[in-house]
């Protein structure tokens, strides 16, 4: 028969009067740490790392919630310049001709976010750049424009008057306050749009929406003209649209970049050679 002894020298840590232990709890071992190509591995073999979440759920949720300010990049820079050049001109704001200027710049943005996707997010950021720098000049030139002439520079009707140096140099100091608040949108692209718009490559269904978003919505916005002259709720826009040119009549319903868009389309068939 064994001695009590004994016990106690094979189980120094066991009480044998209660049955309880005096070793003291270890701590939960943590979990091993994998290189980065041992877990890419391990999640194609199996949906739920090492944590219990799963893993291609959660890629797709980043990717969509890193895609989705891009989506709203172009509308915004649109309607912040539009904003600025409606209040620098003294125009009236959040009239029913916001909804013409909304919905032609879903339009615009489609086409723009188009040309912003057949290469890598580096190479469609700087195509957006340059886009974004393009654009926000020819709405700080119109500032200013319209600040001298009141009207603004336009190709078929060419230009109101000489401009000095003078001129240029007064209206940029009253209007320097809309000019600065317009570049905003162009810095943020320029020093964060890395980190705030990923501009990623689309693939080939993505491209296709994209098209068909640029030329239903413009459809919409001429139709939305008819719909609401024949509720007399704004008969003026049918007449603007579709009457003579007139700069300031057209961007005041619709916005400068679809004057700016109509302007080029009656320049080029004034100077397309009739046989």
């Amino acid at each position: 028969m064994a001695d009590i002894n004994d016990i106690f020298e094979v189980f120094p840590d066991y009480n044998v009067f209660d049955g309880s232990s005096n070793a003291s709890p270890q701590p939960p071992k943590p979990p091993a740490v994998k290189s980065k190509q041992a877990r890419a591995k391990n999640t194609k073999s199996r949906p739920v790392d090492d944590y219990g979440d799963d893993f291609g759920i959660y890629r797709v949720e980043k990717r969509i919630q890193r895609n989705f300010t891009t989506i709203f990049y172009f509308p915004f820079l649109f309607l912040w310049l539009e904003f600025i050049l409606r209040f620098s001109c003294g125009e009236t704001l959040l009239t029913i001709n916001y909804l013409y200027v909304f919905l032609y710049t879903v339009s615009l943005s489609s086409l723009f976010m188009f040309l912003c996707s057949f290469f890598n997010s580096k190479v469609n950021r700087n195509i957006c750049r340059v886009l974004s720098f393009f654009i926000t000049a020819l709405y700080i030139v119109q500032i200013v424009y319209f600040r001298i002439f009141g009207s603004f520079l336009t190709l078929s009707e060419g230009t109101l008057g000489e401009v000095t140096f003078e001129n240029i140099t007064d209206a940029v100091a009253d209007r320097g306050f809309f000019l600065m608040v317009a570049v905003i949108p162009l810095l943020l692209m320029i020093f964060a749009g890395k980190f705030i718009f990923p501009f990623r490559k689309v693939h080939i269904p993505a491209k296709i929406v994209l098209v068909l978003a640029t030329v239903i919505f413009y459809f919409i916005t001429i139709g939305t003209t008819f719909v609401t002259d024949f509720l007399r709720i704004d008969p003026q826009a049918n007449i603007i649209i579709n009457d003579n040119f007139k700069s300031v009549e057209i961007q005041e319903h619709f916005g400068l970049a679809f004057m700016t868009e109509k302007d080029i389309a009656l320049t080029i068939i004034n100077n397309t050679p009739k046989n």
